[in-house]
Formats: structure tokens, sequence, C-alpha cells
């Protein structure tokens, strides 16, 4: 109730759940060359469904997901990267995702993609 809440003790204070994330990076730089290969695996254990706002740090419960990619450096201080990136969230858990868990295009956050990217430093 309000006069509850007011009070500090709101009916129902939520469940409170954690979340536990592990991780894991490998880099292997490919002997005189200007390539790196990368890897990455994650999982992710929490609580399933979607919060009040529609977000959850694990909305399936538990998942894994991960990374192989490569990194060129052709000149100093310019790095190109293309990566595979997954999870083993299923088209039928993505589904209770939608479509607060979307690309701007529709599809689930949890289909495999593939990561293009160029970083520069100075």
């Amino acid at each position: 109730t309000g006069a509850a809440a007011a009070a500090g003790l709101p009916d129902d204070p939520g469940d409170k759940e954690d979340n536990l994330y592990l991780s894991g990076d490998a880099a292997y730089a490919v002997g005189d060359t200007p390539l790196t290969l990368k890897a990455h695996i994650g999982y992710s254990d929490g609580n399933p469904g979607l919060g009040p706002s529609g977000t959850s740090v694990a909305p399936t419960g538990t998942y894994f997901d991960w990374q192989l990619g490569i990194d060129v450096t052709p000149v100093q201080h310019l790095t190109l990267s293309a990566s595979y990136v997954d999870t083993d969230i299923s088209r039928t858990e993505s589904a209770y995702l939608l479509p607060n868990f979307a690309t701007l295009d529709g599809r689930p956050i949890a289909d495999a993609a593939l990561v293009l990217s160029v970083t520069a430093s100075f």
C-alpha cells in the first residue's frame, strides 16, 4: 500500500535475486605478423524472466556466450577486427525477450552475428 511504502516498508520488496557471470578470454599473436587470434567464453546464471522495466541481466536464467575473432594491425595505432559472436539461447527462449531484446530490424539479440570494428589510437 502507499502507507507502507511511505513508511519505508513496501509490501513486496522484490526477490533480490543475484546474477553470476563468469568469463574467460584468450589472445594469440601470430608470429611476426600483424594478426592476433582471440576467443571469449562467458557463462551467466541468474534471475530468469524480465523485470518490471522489461530488462534482466540474465533473461533466460542461464546461458553461455562466446566469441571467436581476429585482429589485424596493418599500421601502428590502427586495428581492424572481425568476430563471430553467439549464445546458446534458443529461438524459443529468445522469443520471450522480444521486443525488449531485439536489434533495430527486430531480430533477437541472441542470434549469431559477425561484428566488424575499426579502432584507432593516438
